[in-house]
């Protein structure tokens, strides 16, 4: 009975973790590291989806705003509908269902799905948390000491794990880094750090660039590129992919025309880059079809010598493999709202071609 009465004392015990799961359809989703599970199988998702279906299922008896998500998941109530839309599509695709997820117009989107928690929060007795918190104490009274006895036997240097790197690469590979995980403010900051170290960094200003894109901060990504494009030292690959990233820019802003006349400069780059060559194609023939335009053959695109599409002769064995690998489909957008919004939804792969030397 005492033991009975210990585990049912809120008193007794603490919550020492949030890891709660929640179970719907075939599906399970772990609410702390967002991990969506499909009859065991993970199901892969990008992590603004997974923040997107993490704040819907959370607020499942009721309808979320659109201001609302696009505060919660890009921090900002000035997001681009498209960019929603993108998402909403994306938790809409198999093995996810459409019917989930309901659009209620002019109001927001409801989580639908019968969901219940199989897993709440972990609560451990404040003994058991005593004792760990001391643990831990001692543990760290140990490792201070064994750093001040290292200081005194090497006359004060400690020596740490650190890179051999100079400065301005460490912080360009940390910011490649922040930039994949979407934490693009961080990615900013370190690719600013990376050309305040080294200001003639060409590919610290094409992914800074990139990055104010990600942030919907097209005026700044533009003037970025605009500055590299006017350096007279920038060779073919980096200024076809300035380009593309000013035509991104554009398409970003709705100005498809300038979006086109961008790609099309970036596709007349004179580089043997032909995995690089077909994702800018792929983006011409997705604006001429966006404008309604002929779309014209990838010959013409090259131009008449075809420059650079055939030289193979330093391509490594696996380069057809390497390319499939990071090149994505393009898919078309749809810069106008849908009146009927559960049957349309725009989603974009946006290809990259950003290149380190």
């Amino acid at each position: 009975m005492r033991y009975a009465k210990l585990i049912n004392s809120d008193r007794s015990f603490q919550v020492v973790s949030q890891m709660t799961v929640y179970k719907f359809d075939e599906f399970r989703f772990d609410s702390m590291n967002y991990q969506l599970t499909h009859r065991g199988k993970q199901v892969a998702l990008r992590p603004k989806a997974q923040k997107l279906l993490n704040l819907l299922i959370q607020n499942r008896e009721r309808v979320i705003a659109k201001s609302e998500i696009m505060a919660s998941v890009w921090d900002s109530n000035y997001a681009r509908d498209h960019l929603l839309f993108q998402l909403i599509s994306e938790l809409r695709k198999p093995p996810l269902r459409a019917d989930f997820l309901r659009t209620q117009p002019n109001e927001g989107y409801q989580w639908t799905v019968p969901t219940k928690v199989v897993r709440r929060p972990i609560r451990m007795p404040l003994k058991f948390v005593a004792s760990m918190a001391s643990a831990a104490l001692c543990l760290m009274a140990w490792f201070t000491m064994t750093a001040t006895i290292s200081t005194t036997m090497n006359g004060g240097d400690i020596t740490t794990a650190k890179s051999d790197r100079l400065p301005a690469h460490s912080a360009f590979s940390k910011g490649v880094v922040a930039l994949e995980r979407e934490d693009n403010e961080l990615a900013a900051e370190w690719f600013e750090f990376a050309l305040t170290e080294n200001p003639e960094s060409v590919e610290s200003s094409l992914f800074l660039a990139e990055t104010l894109l990600k942030q919907d901060k097209t005026a700044e990504s533009s003037a970025q590129l605009q500055a590299l494009l006017e350096k007279p030292t920038l060779d073919a690959y980096n200024k076809m992919t300035a380009t593309d990233l000013l035509s991104r820019v554009r398409q970003r802003e709705g100005r498809l025309h300038d979006a086109l006349r961008y790609a099309r400069e970036s596709g007349q780059a004179n580089v043997i880059a032909q995995c690089s060559v077909d994702v800018v194609e792929r983006r011409i023939e997705m604006l001429e079809g966006e404008l309604g335009l002929p779309v014209a053959s990838s010959g013409e695109q090259q131009g008449a010598d075809g420059s650079g599409s055939e030289s193979n002769g330093t391509r490594p064995e696996n380069y057809e493999t390497q390319c499939g690998q990071l090149n994505t489909d393009t898919k078309k957008t749809s810069y106008c709202e849908p009146e009927d919004t559960d049957s349309y939804y725009a989603s974009t792969t946006e290809s990259r071609v950003i290149g380190v030397s």
